[in-house]
């Protein structure tokens, strides 16, 4: 398998590695403090209708919402897919995978689609532009107010 020195990946030294376990280990245990700090709002902030929550009642929650498993479902296809891509590359295959990838699954020529609108578009509005930031600042604030006017009579 052919490395890419286009791309500027770096090894990720042990400032970063310490750095990102720390991170790791936060992510993985501050859902532990979601009951407290759901008593510690409904407590102190009583005129904000906040509903006291304890740990189990979210995680009861959290497990009986569709949400938690359609994302789960995600993942693990995510998984499936990596570990499909590293069993052909060990076996010294290209995998369709590869080939999507190297061509960036076709967001490149999506990007240059819409920056080349993008910039036509520019093009149009650049014949409006006076030159003088006086003209300029009249046409914003033109066009703010016609949309307050708008809002204002549909409201």
């Amino acid at each position: 398998m052919k490395r890419a020195n286009h791309l500027h990946v770096h090894d990720a030294g042990p400032a970063m590695k310490t750095s990102l376990g720390l991170l790791a280990v936060g992510t993985l245990t501050t859902w532990l403090l979601a009951g407290p700090f759901s008593g510690l709002f409904h407590a102190t902030l009583p005129f904000h209708s906040i509903h006291e929550l304890s740990t189990l009642e979210l995680v009861e929650e959290i497990f009986s919402a569709p949400a938690t498993y359609i994302a789960l479902t995600v993942v693990c296809l995510g998984l499936g897919i990596f570990w499909m891509v590293r069993k052909q590359a060990a076996a010294g295959k290209e995998a369709r995978f590869d080939i999507l990838s190297r061509e960036s699954f076709g967001f490149d020529w999506l990007n240059r689609q819409i920056t080349s609108i993008t910039f036509k578009f520019a093009t149009v509005l650049q014949k409006t532009q006076t030159g003088k930031l006086n003209w300029n600042v009249v046409g914003i604030l033109g066009a703010l107010l016609v949309v307050l006017v708008f809002l204002l009579w549909s409201a």
